[in-house]
């Protein structure tokens, strides 16, 4: 038998799926102390909160006011029979606290965004957000731009999904790329400062296999860019079905603000024609 030679990783460029604990080893040691806001803990929450635990995160806040329903336990495994008509952030935060013991830390809001402090919000060092209506969507990126401060907005609809990070005054907002139709609306959300009731979820075609993608993905870019390593993604979308795919890295390819766009546009104490010169990395 011949000699089989051991497989070389480097925090790649086009290997979304590498193991990142065998990539950084020791230096995933520096994000215990960096805090994850979840808002939404549905399918693809409650799988980033495990995913990202796996990595080495330990500082936790889960939004949420929804509960568990039968459509969410065959898509996480924090869920099971008994926990339907429970609260999710509940039942999630039981899950990691028996996987991870005193080494997680997680503070839980069972109730929507519109009832947690803007304070909850703004203040850890990364927003996970991964929720389905457009207002929740409009008022966190608002106030996540207004404070500097990073996010990563995830998003899937039966075989397909993205993953996209936002950092102010450098790449583009959920509005930059997905422009809301409403100003009205965007106004009433800044002036009133906080976020209106939810809109009703419209329930969609889920797949465990898409979601475990995004998710697997997200956890790694995630990480990465907390601790300054490697190339990141800051913007990838793909059909599991069709295998078609869209990956922009965040350097020269990485999407940019719109000047115009009514959610970050002035929001974060750049002057619009101040833009270009903030975006060239």
């Amino acid at each position: 038998m011949g000699k089989i030679e051991k497989r070389k990783q480097t925090v790649g460029d086009e290997d979304q799926f590498c193991n990142i604990r065998l990539l950084l080893g020791d230096k995933l040691r520096e994000i215990e102390d960096k805090e994850i806001v979840l808002v939404g803990t549905g399918s693809i929450g409650s799988n980033m909160a495990v995913a990202l635990a796996g990595n080495g995160f330990r500082k936790y806040k889960l939004i949420d006011g929804d509960i568990v329903s039968r459509r969410n336990i065959p898509l996480c495994d924090a869920f099971s029979l008994p926990d339907v008509g429970r609260y999710k952030v509940s039942v999630l935060a039981r899950f990691l606290r028996r996987k991870y013991g005193n080494r997680i830390q997680v503070s839980v809001y069972p109730v929507y965004v519109d009832k947690v402090p803007i304070n909850e919000i703004i203040k850890p060092d990364m927003l996970v957000l991964g929720v389905d209506n457009n207002l929740t969507k409009m008022f966190v990126t608002y106030q996540r731009m207004q404070a500097n401060k990073p996010m990563v907005i995830l998003g899937f609809w039966g075989w397909e999904a993205s993953y996209m990070l936002s950092i102010p005054a450098k790449t583009a907002c959920w509005g930059c790329l997905f422009r809301p139709n409403s100003r009205a609306e965007i106004e009433r959300i800044k002036q009133a400062q906080r976020c209106p009731e939810p809109e009703p979820n419209v329930p969609g075609a889920v797949i465990r296999g898409t979601v475990g993608r995004v998710v697997g993905v997200a956890a790694n870019e995630i990480t990465k860019f907390m601790l300054g390593e490697g190339r990141v993604i800051q913007y990838y979308h793909f059909n599991a079905l069709t295998e078609e795919k869209v990956v922009r890295f965040l350097d020269s390819n990485h999407l940019r603000p719109d000047e115009q766009c009514p959610i970050c546009k002035k929001e974060v104490g750049i002057d619009a024609a101040d833009l270009r010169k903030h975006t060239n990395g």
